[in-house]
């Protein structure tokens, strides 16, 4: 069945969300939202959302997913903005959320009514399921590495891998984050990624072209042959060793603690407190190397 993607950079954060329909049933799935939020203000903001509900709306789509391929530590989910439009749309990620959520509930000091089995969640997903979107289909790959929650989603012939890999001048996501692990992450790439035909469009959740064009999706038989960091002759150990060196220089992301805290949750602001104002309570001295 015939699909088509559209991809929505929001140059703030850098990512790239996709939007994949069907031209016949106008059914939709929309991978990888973006809330906007300013760290000087603390201000959050629906610009890169609207411009999504804003195309849905021309084109007359049905969204029925909001997928996520992993909790993202770099952005702020805009997940329950677009469920709020479409409250229909149902908003999944990786089981192996669960682990991610009993790590940093507990650097957050959140207490036992948080809950660590994914029930923020609609719909949680493992490896190799089949999520059915009516006239077509997602099929889920279990892709860590980058962290331990990581999945690409696969649509027709083209895959949305999140941060597992970007274009080939860029090379691959860190690894360095809580269970994340270089190793892991070359096998997953080797075995999901590179096994898929040479023609297999990847669909990156961020691209940051600072001398080139953006560039939104990349060919399996280009990252095979020229991506900077692992291709095909790139070996295991080869990788390791550069992604925990590459990995020991890099700061922290800027958003890290407020990204996290929100979509460990399914993208919900923390509770309004008696004032009508949510508040990010964020720990002191928690990424400390």
């Amino acid at each position: 069945m015939k699909t088509e993607v559209v991809s929505f950079f929001d140059e703030n954060t850098s990512t790239l969300s996709h939007l994949v329909f069907s031209h016949r049933s106008r059914f939709a799935v929309l991978i990888d939202p973006v809330m906007d939020f300013d760290l000087s203000t603390f201000a959050t903001g629906r610009h890169s959302v609207d411009r999504i509900l804003k195309f849905c709306q021309e084109k007359n789509l049905s969204l029925t997913y909001i997928l996520e391929t992993h909790a993202h530590a770099d952005h702020l989910s805009g997940s329950q903005l677009i469920q709020a439009f479409y409250p229909q749309a149902k908003i999944g990620i990786g089981r192996e959320i669960s682990k991610v959520q009993s790590y940093f509930a507990e650097i957050f000091g959140l207490g036992p009514e948080f809950p660590r089995d994914g029930s923020q969640f609609d719909t949680l997903y493992s490896d190799a399921m089949e999520i059915d979107v009516g006239d077509f289909a997602i099929r889920t790959l279990y892709t860590p590495g980058h962290t331990q929650a990581c999945y690409t989603l696969q649509i027709g012939d083209a895959l949305f891998t999140g941060d597992l890999i970007f274009a080939p001048d860029l090379g691959t996501g860190r690894c360095d984050f809580p269970g994340g692990d270089a190793a892991t992450l070359f096998r997953s790439v080797s075995t999901k990624i590179f096994t898929r035909p040479d023609d297999t469009k990847i669909y990156v959740g961020h691209d940051y072209p600072l001398k080139r064009s953006l560039r939104e999706h990349v060919t399996v038989g280009e990252q095979k042959i020229s991506n900077l960091r692992l291709n095909a002759h790139t070996s295991e150990a080869e990788f390791v060793k550069f992604r925990k060196e590459r990995d020991q220089q890099l700061p922290p992301p800027k958003l890290i603690l407020p990204s996290l805290l929100i979509n460990i949750a399914a993208g919900r602001l923390p509770p309004k407190q008696s004032n009508g104002k949510s508040y990010l309570s964020l720990p002191l001295n928690s990424l400390l190397r």
